[in-house]
This record gives structure tokens, C-alpha cells and sequence, in this order.
């Protein structure tokens, strides 16, 4: 089962922002979320539904799946420090 993955404009800058090394593994991980949308060492956020968080060195991809459309929406790429403001 392939999920379709939407990309909010804001995550796009987000990326631009971080170095070349860093974005491209992000992308990749971002990339593999469509066969594998709860991957081993994802953490579900607490206090809200079917929002998950996945780690890729000090970046942090926050999203959402919605299992019924197959859809996982990417809403927030940054730096662990600043992703949770």
C-alpha cells in the first residue's frame, strides 16, 4: 500500500534553508515515508491525532497520516530546538 505524500509550501522553505548534506538525507526520509509511513523509531506526538514525529539527526519531520485516503501530509521540517515552537 503506497501512501501520497503532500508537501506544505512552508516545509519547501524549510528545506532551502538546511545544508545540502542534511536536506538530501531529510528528502530521502521523507521519500521512504510513502511505502512505510510508521517506521521503526517514529514517535506519535502527544495530545494529538495521528501526528507523528521521525528523527533524522537534529532535524525533526513532523506529519500526519490519514490512513482511510492514504495521504501523509508533511508539516513541519526543523531543527529539534526550534520544531516543537
Amino acid at each position: 500500500m503506497v501512501f501520497t505524500l503532500r508537501i506544505e509550501k512552508r516545509v519547501v522553505k524549510q528545506l532551502l534553508k538546511i545544508d545540502g548534506v542534511n536536506r538530501k538525507r531529510i528528502k530521502r526520509k521523507i521519500s521512504s515515508l510513502s511505502l512505510l509511513p510508521r517506521p521503526h523509531g517514529v514517535k506519535k506526538l502527544s495530545g494529538r491525532d495521528a501526528i507523528y514525529r521521525i528523527r533524522q539527526g537534529n532535524y525533526r519531520v513532523i506529519y500526519c497520516i490519514d490512513d482511510k485516503n492514504q495521504i501523509i501530509k508533511i508539516l513541519k521540517v526543523d531543527d529539534r530546538k526550534d520544531v516543537y515552537k
